[in-house]
């Protein structure tokens, strides 16, 4: 199976390379962290292709990736597994590439812990901050003046309403990363290997907090593969738009792969491509029912795009557009051709004409962005796309005098 995610922001040695950019770890945007397949799969999972074990209660998800994700005591669409687990596990699997891979001797040194720590611990006030829940009780007016005693109990019961649901939610999200297995392959030393592992082994929640083990195979392919990642600490508050979540999850990072860096072609996604992250109604859906797919999904996915551009999830090129006699407006032109040409407002309206086009045509254009993030990760990624081809030239050069020293000794047996 073809390895897409083999460099993300720098297939590294942890040991040996210390990237530079270690601060970025605990900016207030981005967070480092490993990354797998079996990492960003739950909001992929397709609700509409799935066997149903009838008897055992289990239903077995496919995905694009060919990764198949089993939910254990299945019996209805409830017990699915999506974005609100893929949250927790995205902050689980942060937390626990923190204290494996982070931790800092008394001078400061980034050092390797040996021994693997499986538990991660969550905070339920902390994690209700990171999904941009405001819990912090309000004890003043905006012009200064103290709330009066009732309106201060109003508060606090909004406040630990807030918390209550927030603890609900990761209760039963932790048991259903516990009950999930996945199935897949992945990359691992230039070899392909059969995975089958859980997310989560045991977890309870105690006191404020939700402690998660986090299972031993999930660990082993993120340690093997030893591939990190800077998320958007962001991604969390995108709250009731499981869509815009998804598609901004593969954005950020399509966008901070070094391979993709160094190519120039990390600024733009294919609209099939982001599609097939959605749950938008595909094609063929649309068509057998006589629908408009420009409804039912152009519209769709471009009310998608608008609401990352509005919440400042994402930047796109635009182009001043006259609204009146007078008056001036931004246009967003995001759409652009797989050569790197961005479309016009006038390419849109003439050659490129939007409206004009099939569907195919239309889902083959480029979707040009930039993470809001971007000003950070373009510096990290200037400086591990050195490091990447400083160390893929030493092993073109090695590769190279091998095979003129297996030259030379052929020469030298066929003249003896």
């Amino acid at each position: 199976m073809k390895n897409d995610n083999k460099l993300l922001s720098g297939r590294y040695n942890l040991e040996k390379d210390k990237p530079a950019p270690q601060k970025n770890a605990t900016s207030d945007r981005l967070q480092i962290t490993y990354y797998s397949k079996a990492t960003g799969v739950l909001p992929k999972v397709n609700k509409r292709n799935f066997d149903l074990d009838t008897i055992e209660k289990k239903a077995t998800f496919h995905t694009k990736n060919n990764i198949d994700v089993i939910i254990d005591k299945y019996e209805s669409s409830k017990d699915l597994v999506g974005v609100r687990a893929d949250k927790l596990l995205k902050f689980a699997t942060a937390k626990f590439t923190e204290i494996n891979n982070f931790k800092k001797d008394i001078r400061g040194n980034t050092k390797k812990d040996p021994n693997i720590q499986y538990m991660v611990k969550i905070g339920v006030e902390e994690f209700a901050r990171a999904q941009g829940k405001n819990i912090d009780i309000k004890t003043h007016h905006e012009d200064g003046t103290p709330l009066n005693t009732e309106e201060l109990k109003k508060e606090e019961r909004r406040v630990k309403s807030l918390i209550d649901r927030t603890r609900a939610s990761m209760q039963e999200d932790r048991i259903k990363l516990a009950t999930t297995t996945i199935i897949l392959e992945e990359k691992i030393n230039g070899k392909e290997k059969d995975f089958i592992l859980k997310y989560v082994g045991s977890s309870s929640y105690d006191n404020g907090y939700v402690k998660m083990f986090i299972d031993q195979g999930y660990a082993e392919i993120l340690r093997s593969r030893n591939t990190l990642t800077y998320q958007d600490k962001r991604i969390y508050a995108i709250n009731n738009n499981d869509n815009a979540y998804s598609i901004y999850d593969e954005m950020h990072i399509h966008y901070t792969k070094v391979r993709n860096y160094i190519n120039g072609t990390n600024n733009r996604l294919k609209v099939k491509t982001l599609l097939s992250y959605t749950t938008l109604k595909t094609i063929e859906e649309v068509r057998a029912t006589n629908g408009s797919w420009r409804r039912e999904i152009q519209n769709a996915f471009e009310k998608i795009i608008e609401f990352l551009i509005k919440n400042q999830y994402i930047t796109v090129p635009t182009e001043k557009m006259m609204t009146g006699a007078e008056n001036e407006e931004e246009a967003y032109c995001y759409y652009g051709l797989p050569n790197g040409e961005i479309l016009s407002l006038k390419d849109k309206q003439s050659k490129h004409a939007i409206e004009k086009m099939t569907f195919e045509e239309w889902s083959e254009l480029n979707v040009y962005f930039k993470p809001t993030t971007s000003d950070e990760l373009d510096k990290i990624l200037e400086d591990l796309a050195k490091s990447y081809k400083s160390r893929t030239n030493k092993a073109k050069k090695i590769a190279n005098r091998r095979t003129n020293s297996n030259k030379k000794k052929k020469q030298t047996k066929e003249e003896a």
